[in-house]
């Protein structure tokens, strides 16, 4: 990754998790919560990166406003394949935030992804076609007086609309996909964090042709509901216990996760 380009540009290039959404681009370490939203479990496999390109643009205005562009080799979900001669992903997005007040600030993001698959398996199943991905994403930060350390609220929310046009097994289908998620977390006392989040997905009937397969949502609307209680031992380990209502399968499941996470060595500044 560069360091000084002038004009505002930044370049990356090799393996790397992508800068769309919100979430994305960050080290599962780093997430708020234990696991990836419903949505990114299932049109990004959790998380999107592959072998690519980046380029970054930050406008020089008193808003902040970035801009970015990739392109990927395509080997990982929702592509496969490695298709058009090694360039099988494209993605774009923009950024956009600024201070509302002393105790609060904003960053709003709009991202698209598009791919190709060529005989994708899923669970035996193979899909070749088209994937494309748009993720509107809003975040809201709160400490008084801009201050985190005693008390501080973070509210976040991502909207998903995916499409998927090609050959299902050999058969030829299209399909709408639509998912969101909204969490929040907030530092009660010291240490303390308490968090709550709700996801859903839904998608349209993928035909006739194509009842009762894995693309058959059987009149069931996948969503997840979760809880956690994370202690902070300091900037550097935290224990966390997530409680999630899982409605993602035809059967719900309850999810009992206790989790500790230490980072050892020097790390990079805090993502918004």
């Amino acid at each position: 990754q560069t360091k000084d380009l002038p004009d505002g540009f930044t370049l990356k290039a090799g393996r790397f998790l992508s800068g769309i959404g919100y979430l994305n681009e960050r080290h599962a370490h780093d997430w708020t919560f234990s696991d990836a939203p419903l949505p990114y479990r299932a049109f990004l496999n959790s998380q999107y990166g592959d072998d690519g390109l980046q380029v970054r643009w930050l406008a020089p205005t008193d808003q902040f406003l970035e801009f970015g562009a990739e392109a990927f080799r395509g080997d990982a979900y929702p592509a496969s394949g490695a298709q058009h001669d090694g360039v099988g992903t494209y993605t774009a997005f923009v950024h956009t935030g600024n201070d509302i007040n002393d105790s609060s600030s904003y960053l709003a993001a709009l991202s698209y992804l598009h791919t190709g698959a060529k005989n994708r398996d899923t669970d035996g199943n193979l899909f070749t076609g088209n994937d494309d991905l748009g993720i509107g994403s809003f975040v809201y930060k709160w400490a008084p007086g801009g201050n985190p350390t005693v008390n501080n609220l973070t509210l976040s929310s991502e909207l998903f609309y995916g499409r998927e046009a090609g050959t299902y097994n050999g058969d030829k289908f299209g399909q709408n996909r639509f998912g969101w998620y909204a969490q929040g977390v907030y530092q009660f006392m010291p240490q303390w964090s308490f968090g709550l989040r709700y996801s859903g997905l839904s998608m349209s009937d993928p035909g006739p042709l194509l009842t009762g397969t894995a693309l058959d949502d059987f009149g069931h609307s996948p969503s997840a509901e979760t809880a956690l209680l994370e202690y902070d031992t300091s900037e550097f380990g935290r224990f966390r216990v997530q409680y999630t209502y899982d409605q993602s399968d035809l059967k719900p499941n309850d999810e009992i996760l206790f989790q500790y996470t230490v980072i050892y060595g020097p790390h990079g500044a805090h993502r918004y």
